[in-house]
């Protein structure tokens, strides 16, 4: 009777050990200065990539809320504006709600994350993947989707600023 337990916690650390994480300090160098690019997406009705200019400006919430405001803002589109606020919970396994599948550090301080869950597109069930990249001055986030009983991942759209 006492292994059971025994063996729930040494299955539920071996799935935690090693696992790629997100941390707060990851977030706290996207905030402070403006982010300035663009948003390449494809459009639903023609397959086409759009782009446009996009900005953003990352503001962390309360101090150990692990919460972080993404203001997005489309200088030629301003009401397309937007806030999104973006959590790592999960002891950093979880940004944004997804789950962080793998993670890249460089020499110099870049990073590269990759999240992956379950959810729509274009009205159909799909896996969503996100990869954020972050370097000094550079900083990306690139959505794929994988519709259900489909093989090939479809980029989405792409974010890509610079300070």
């Amino acid at each position: 009777m006492t292994i059971l337990p025994l063996l729930l916690l040494w299955l539920m650390q071996a799935q935690t050990e090693g696992a790629p994480l997100v941390t707060a300090s990851d977030m706290t160098g996207l905030c402070g200065a403006r982010w300035n690019g663009t948003l390449t997406y494809r459009d639903f009705s023609s397959g086409k990539g759009v782009t446009i200019r996009s900005g953003l400006r990352v503001e962390p919430l309360p101090p150990d809320s692990a919460a972080w405001l993404f203001r997005y803002s489309y200088p030629d589109e301003p009401h397309a504006d937007g806030i999104d606020t973006v959590l790592v919970t999960m002891g950093g396994r979880v940004l944004d709600g997804a789950q962080v599948v793998e993670r890249t550090n460089g020499a110099d301080g870049s990073w590269t994350v990759v999240t992956e869950r379950r959810g729509r597109d274009n009205n159909r069930p799909a896996r969503l993947r996100h990869t954020y990249r972050f370097e000094a001055a550079l900083f990306s986030v690139t959505k794929e989707v994988l519709p259900e009983d489909e093989d090939a991942w479809l980029e989405r759209n792409r974010y890509e600023w610079q300070r």
